[in-house]
């Protein structure tokens, strides 16, 4: 009875390891979510893999030794009982032990716990975690293990983890989140950081289309309506085409400019136009704001490959990724994303897809696009008009505002009825239309 106990003991081990790492993010995150309390054990476990491996690899290494003394023990009591040599019945049950262990404790639980993942992580999670404090507190097996690790590892050029982990924070801020010690709006910010450095500038800038510029044989006194009209406090200036921006004239300077008694309203703006400030749209915005900083400019221009003008970037842009949107006396609270009903959403297609994506569950490929007017456009297929409306997924779109070539406002309908396509569907599709 007791060698069955422990066969249960390491199939429970076996099993636990292979369903509890084998999780998807989304499983865990539907967990975090649901609020079950072995949510919370699975992911302290998944944080720290190194301390969950030696935990189970070493209860499992336990007990199966102990089988295998136990039959041992029980193969030489047999032998006395047959009147035969103690060799062959130790042989014979080690063989026999062996294969026990592989089928019951090994092949069997773990094919059991990877097909009911979910349910076998939840039903271990806590025997696990307590294991995990025991071999930590009461006997130090794994501070000492770790410590050997560390020791072993860069022979075999690996470098150590770090003790925290960036997953290990955010799970650590969502837990902070479900109890109310931290507010979402922390929780955003948070989360903003460690996105921070992997955001490019032109994720974040101003597109070109939306560039507010002045040409460079403006005069002082249609500059001054231009910043009057604009409310902006600096503008790029160009030379024949957006692709040749030759400065930016800051608006200071030409109430500085305009109270000289040389200067007149037909006076030319070019004395006062400063050097611009340019940047490839690829570069990160956290070595960006670096320079911005250091060279003290507030705005400058983005540039593609070819040289020609992207967009431009300034330095509340970059600001506004962490505590996001700051609004002066000017601005306008411009919605991107509205909700409507449960169903039922207004939006404004220059959302990008990264966000519009985790706002409505949808699967749009980020590497596609970059906004969701990309994605309209390319379903559409022409410069669309009002009314007209198109399918992606379970979401209708339905364009309602137009102005020249941009699409500014659509409706948005989604039929919960409909499954979304999985991620392997989904990018079958696109390779097929690309």
């Amino acid at each position: 009875m007791f060698i069955a106990v422990l066969f249960g003991i390491s199939g429970f081990c076996s099993g636990s390891e292979a369903a509890i790492f084998s999780l998807s993010q989304n499983t865990i995150k539907k967990l975090e979510e649901s609020g079950y309390r072995s949510a919370r054990y699975i992911t302290y476990l998944l944080n720290d893999p190194e301390k969950l491996l030696i935990t189970i690899i070493f209860a499992n290494l336990f007990v199966n030794t102990l089988i295998s003394s136990i039959a041992t023990i029980l193969a030489i009591d047999v032998a006395r009982y047959l009147t035969v040599s103690d060799e062959l019945c130790a042989t014979v049950g080690t063989i026999l032990t062996t294969y026990i262990i592989i089928l019951v404790c090994e092949v069997t639980p773990i094919n059991v716990a990877i097909v009911f993942s979910e349910g076998f992580s939840r039903m271990a999670a806590y025997p696990v975690y307590i294991l995990t404090i025991f071999f930590s507190k009461v006997i130090p097996v794994i501070p000492i293990i770790k410590y050997m690790n560390k020791l072993v590892m860069p022979y075999f050029g690996i470098e150590a983890q770090p003790a925290t982990t960036e997953q290990e924070i955010k799970s650590a801020i969502n837990i902070g989140e479900r109890e109310g010690t931290i507010e979402p709006h922390e929780k955003h910010m948070i989360h903003s950081i460690f996105e921070f450095g992997d955001t490019i500038t032109k994720e974040v800038m101003t597109p070109r289309i939306d560039m507010t510029c002045v040409r460079s044989d403006c005069t002082i006194e249609n500059m001054f309506k231009m910043f009057k009209d604009s409310s902006y406090s600096r503008l790029p200036v160009y030379e024949n085409s957006l692709d040749n921006i030759i400065g930016i004239i800051h608006a200071k300077d030409l109430l500085a400019y305009m109270k000289d008694q040389q200067a007149n309203k037909t006076s030319s703006i070019k004395p006062i136009i400063r050097q611009a400030y340019f940047v490839p749209e690829t570069k990160n915005i956290d070595s960006l704001l670096k320079e911005l900083q250091l060279k003290k400019v507030q705005m400058a221009i983005v540039v593609d490959e070819y040289g020609g003008t992207e967009g431009l970037i300034t330095m509340e842009d970059i600001i506004e990724e962490i505590v996001g949107e700051i609004l002066d006396e000017y601005d306008e609270d411009e919605k991107l994303f509205e909700k409507i009903d449960m169903n039922t959403f207004k939006v404004d297609p220059k959302i990008t897809v990264s966000e519009f994506n985790s706002l409505m569950d949808a699967n749009i490929p980020e590497e596609l696009f970059d906004t969701l007017g990309g994605l309209l456009y390319d379903l559409i297929g022409h410069v669309p008009h009002p009314g007209e409306e198109v399918t992606f997924e379970n979401l209708k779109f339905k364009i309602i505002q137009v102005e020249g070539k941009r699409i500014k406002k659509a409706l948005i309908k989604r039929r919960a009825e409909l499954k979304p396509p999985d991620d392997e569907q989904a990018d079958n599709a696109w390779k097929l239309k690309v």
